[in-house]
């Protein structure tokens, strides 16, 4: 039950004070279900367990209690409050008699949402913590929640600084952020190449270890990281590894007409401070002289003393050329790669293996130190006497200072044996495989390799195969089953045409090798990659149009159609080779020619597979004593017996039958005729085949005098039955020759109506019966008796049997 209260002070009227009084009772609902001293708590703001990026300054939660809540209390980290509000969210509006005050009527005390309010302060960095309590007349109800907040996160700082240069490869690359959450998920990339990072809790700090040396040059780094708040920040910035250039070198060893021309025209080049203080200098910039006299006729004039311009020591003496041309002086003009890369050009084309550059070229040597060889390999007094002439001539071509080196011999290797004896790599030198075979490698994938095994295999001079994959094992292209995984689709494969593996090497196994129609191949792969028509590099394994055309097999009908000489075997067999061997009907049957490699120099013509086949040989067989005894069949062959015999049996009756016993004698070469044949009835069932459906008819008896009783000729009407058996087989005498053997009546049967007269069987009816009984018994006093059993009675069958 609910009891709700409602008291407002109304309009004043004529000095009486109206106070209206509405007590709501509300029987069952929800609140029937709750249990004393606890409220239902819903919708709190911030939600528990929630992370925002904007501190909030009230907190919201409603209260559902089994009785009116009466007060409530909030606390933020154990914090009171500044003010609490319980705001009555059940009930109705209305406005007064005069339409002038509105006034909103709570019909349930129970429910109300309680609002915290806060300073921005109490809400600190992390995790937050919110208790709202209740009383009501049941006790006090209390719900606790959490949520974090944190601010949106920066990057703090990256290493190597944004535009760094650097004077070799860093160690390391770091990304620090300020947050107040863990991080979701993160990305460091180097010039558009992820790099894999760990992240330190204590300092907030993504880093990179680099593992392989970062090369010469501006590198661009993207960073972005996502905190478990959902926020993300993002940097980019750049630096460059350029070693320094050397600083040993003479000035003269380059510029030899100096310090002659050196433009030494005011002192103030160098000297820009000195002229700071107005009160001594007037703010004028004091020429040479004025500030040295003229060295030689006032020099006591001069404040200064010293000639720069008549120094015998000049960049040798205690003044040197790095005393003004250095980075404190940032106006006087200092070599750097980019003001000498035009000068440092080379004319020679020895890409793509080597820099045009002379200054990124000699940086890479030697290869094992942080600051490389730089400006003094060649502007030291040291330097070669030719390299100094070629320095004098202006003249950058490699040959200038290098001899010419033949780069292919160097690359002369003994090849493994498992890679040459395959055939797949022919040849002794290393850049044939690698970059003259059609692939996508140049000099750059071996000698700026980040492999360890290629880098030692290099420092070693190491050619042999397994120097640089040793790494892969056994099988050194770990991607050849994916590369020959063919993708073109089911018409080639799923047919049971070529192997259902769609690996090309299978594929292609018979059509490559010794023994195939392609015999000069050590094996398949020269098919393709031997192939200056087939692009292995574009080709993507596809079948066609890379490799293949669509009329791949416009000759298949002409391939398959056996030659004039076979003529004798088309007799039994068709003249298409696919049907023949069942393929059309079964493509899987292709595989009876096409999985053999040595059938690929085969013709259509039969004796090319089959040759010396004698059929009727292979037909001979010992024939069953029940079979040859009863002289039903004669000689040992089974072709003579189920063909030759007259029969309307073809080859196809046996070697295309379904029947389950003709099938295993075939597949076992069994010729027994029990094999096929029950033994206890190999015809079947011979009563039901032979039994005939037997007639009647007239039969005509004899003749005698005109003037005998029956006249000139008299016949009897007599069942068929009478006489003969309805199984031909008795009625025959078991002569089964009689119909069976050569050109026999049963020849010209064809299907049997099951009567006696049909093709050339007793075509006419006991025709010599007339004969026979002519006068037999006339002018006797039996013969009347001889045909009737009681005189006049007509003659029966009964009567006929007195005789036969």
């Amino acid at each position: 039950m609910r009891i709700g209260l409602f008291i407002s002070r109304a309009n004043t009227l004529r000095g009486i004070a109206l106070v209206c009084l509405t007590v709501s009772v509300f029987m069952g609902g929800a609140s029937a279900a709750f249990a004393l001293n606890t409220a239902v708590w819903t919708a709190p703001t911030p939600a528990a367990g929630v992370a925002v990026l904007i501190k909030p300054t009230a907190i919201f939660v409603t209260a559902d209690d089994a009785a009116p809540i009466v007060s409530a209390t909030v606390t933020l980290n154990g914090v009171k409050a500044s003010f609490v509000g319980i705001d009555r969210t059940v009930g109705y509006t209305y406005y007064d008699d005069d339409a002038e005050e509105y006034y909103w009527v709570v019909t349930d005390y129970t429910v109300a949402r309680i609002i915290g309010y806060f300073r921005t302060s109490q809400v600190v960095m992390g995790t937050n913590t919110v208790v709202t309590t209740v009383t009501s007349s049941l006790g006090v109800s209390t719900f606790t929640r959490t949520f974090t907040y944190g601010t949106a996160p920066t990057i703090s700082s990256v290493s190597p600084a944004s535009g760094a240069v650097l004077a070799a490869s860093p160690s390391a690359i770091t990304a620090s952020w300020t947050s107040a959450t863990t991080p979701l998920s993160s990305s460091m990339t180097i010039d558009g190449v992820t790099l894999p990072t760990t992240y330190a809790a204590g300092t907030r700090t993504f880093t990179h270890s680099v593992a392989a040396t970062i090369s010469v040059g501006w590198h661009n780094m993207a960073f972005t990281a996502r905190d478990s708040l959902g926020a993300t920040v993002s940097k980019t910035w750049r630096f460059k590894v350029q070693p320094p250039m050397s600083t040993g070198g003479e000035c003269d060893t380059c510029h030899g007409t100096y310090p002659a021309a050196h433009p030494i025209s005011g002192c103030s080049r160098c000297h820009t401070r000195a002229y700071a203080d107005p009160i001594r200098h007037g703010g004028s910039v004091p020429t040479v002289a004025g500030c040295m006299g003229d060295g030689i006729v006032n020099p006591a004039a001069a404040c200064h003393q010293f000639d720069h311009a008549g120094d015998a020591g000049w960049g040798a003496g205690p003044f040197m050329c790095t005393d003004c041309h250095n980075a404190t002086y940032p106006d006087i003009a200092r070599h750097t790669d980019s003001t000498t890369a035009v000068a440092h050009v080379s004319t020679t084309d020895c890409g793509p293996c080597h820099s045009e550059s002379l200054v990124t070229e000699h940086g890479k040597y030697p290869s094992e130190a942080t600051i490389k060889y730089q400006c003094d390999l060649c502007h030291s007094p040291s330097a070669t006497q030719r390299v100094k002439d070629a320095i004098a001539a202006g003249n950058t071509a490699c040959g200038t200072c290098h001899d010419s080196a033949d780069h292919y011999a160097r690359h002369n290797a003994t090849i493994t044996p498992a890679c040459s004896g395959s055939g797949c790599h022919t040849g002794t030198n290393i850049s044939d495989f690698h970059i003259n075979s059609g692939t996508t490698l140049t000099c750059e994938s071996c000698h700026q390799s980040a492999n360890p095994n290629v880098i030692a295999a290099l420092a070693s001079a190491d050619k042999s195969c397994t120097a640089c994959h040793t790494a892969e094992g056994a099988d050194y292209h770990l991607q050849a089953a994916a590369k020959h995984a063919s993708p073109t689709t089911i018409s080639c494969f799923g047919l049971g045409c070529h192997d259902s593996s769609r690996s090309l090497p299978v594929v292609h196994a018979i059509y490559g090798g010794p023994g195939t129609v392609n015999p000069g191949l050590t094996n398949a792969c020269g098919l393709c990659h031997g192939n200056p028509a087939v692009n292995t590099a574009t080709s993507g394994a596809s079948c066609t149009p890379a490799c293949h055309s669509g009329t791949t097999h416009a000759g298949y009908a002409a391939g398959h159609t056996i030659t004039a000489a076979s003529a004798a075997c088309t007799v039994c067999h068709t003249s298409d080779l696919a049907t023949t061997h069942g393929a059309m009907a079964n493509l899987e049957k292709c595989a009876i020619c096409h999985t053999n490699p040595g059938n690929g120099t085969k013709t259509a013509d039969c004796a090319s597979c089959h040759s010396g086949v004698d059929h009727e040989l292979q037909h001979a067989a010992t024939v069953s004593v029940a079979c040859t005894g009863a002289e039903c069949h004669s000689g040992t062959s089974l072709t003579s017996i189920h063909i030759n015999a007259g029969t309307a049996l073809t080859c196809d009756s046996c070697h295309k039958s379904v029947a389950p016993k003709v099938i295993t004698a075939i597949t076992t070469h069994d010729k027994a005729c029990t094999s096929c044949h029950e033994a206890a009835s190999p015809h079947g069932n011979e009563a039901t085949i032979h039994a005939a459906t037997l007639g009647a008819d007239y039969v005509l008896m004899g003749a005698g005098p005109s003037d005998w009783d029956h006249g000139s000729e008299w016949s009897t009407f007599v069942e068929c039955s009478l006489c003969h058996s309805a199984n031909l087989v008795t009625t025959h005498a078991d002569r089964c020759s009689a119909c069976h053997a050569g050109a026999s009546p049963a020849s010209t049967i064809g299907t049997w109506n099951k009567t006696c007269q049909q093709g050339a069987c007793h075509t006419a009816i006991h025709t010599g019966m007339a004969p026979d009984h002519n006068g037999a018994y006339w002018n006797s006093s039996v013969s009347c008796d001889s045909c009737h059993s009681g005189y006049p009675d007509w003659p029966g069958e009964v009567d006929c049997l007195r005789c036969h």
